[in-house]
């Protein structure tokens, strides 16, 4: 039966040899993560563009707070005035 014996210098080009496949292989998955990444982004902005667009068209053109919270939290005290007895 014959047996192969690898010299060091076999050795070390066949380790050369697979770390240079694994970094090919590291340098394709990069660039298919990246084309996804970016695919993710493009869907996101349509996303927020569409969100702003359509809830701005429901609101009235100068942004105020409704009538209803502005009755329920009162501003801020106006010194030397009462309100229901109480002094600032």
């Amino acid at each position: 039966m014959l047996r192969w014996v690898a010299n060091e210098d076999q050795i070390i080009t066949l380790l050369d040899l697979r770390q240079r496949q694994a970094a090919t292989e590291n340098a394709i998955s990069s660039g298919k993560q990246s084309d996804l990444l970016f695919a993710q982004s493009k869907v996101l902005f349509v996303f927020t563009a569409a969100t702003v667009i359509f809830v701005s068209a429901d609101m009235p053109a100068p942004i105020t707070p409704p009538v209803r919270l502005t009755k329920l939290l009162p501003g801020p005290p106006l010194v030397g005035h009462e309100s229901h007895g109480v002094r600032h």
